[in-house]
């Protein structure tokens, strides 16, 4: 987010926009998924009035836990689901600390600690 930019509290109308297109229905600690269009990286679009374009997960988490602080991600802890908009799911992480604790190629080249080889 730029400087000086802060997030808008939901309106009513874009919180029942944003809940009625997330499955809560395996209860508070189920995965809820994303249930409008998901893209390449299955991890949707929010789009509120005003047409700022925004992660659902993210603005279900500002929705229950108020604003992202500057300088942190969200994490999906123990959630294979991309697309999860559980704000029990999500932790902040710093953006260093963000790229070890996933499962990606990038993450297992970071914590690899020697040659595949035996170097």
């Amino acid at each position: 987010m730029p400087d000086g930019e802060t997030r808008v509290k939901l309106s009513n109308k874009d919180r029942q926009r944003l809940w009625s297109r997330i499955n809560t229905n395996g209860g508070p600690l189920a995965c809820h998924p994303w249930l409008g269009k998901l893209g390449k990286d299955r991890r949707g679009s929010y789009t509120r009035t005003g047409g700022n374009r925004e992660l659902p997960y993210r603005v279900a988490f500002e929705d229950a836990f108020g604003p992202i602080p500057e300088g942190y991600d969200l994490h999906h802890r123990n959630c294979p689901e991309p697309s999860c908009c559980n704000s029990l799911h999500l932790r902040l992480v710093s953006p260093a600390l963000h790229p070890l604790l996933g499962e990606t190629f990038a993450a297992a080249k970071i914590k690899q600690t020697r040659c595949i080889r035996g170097h």
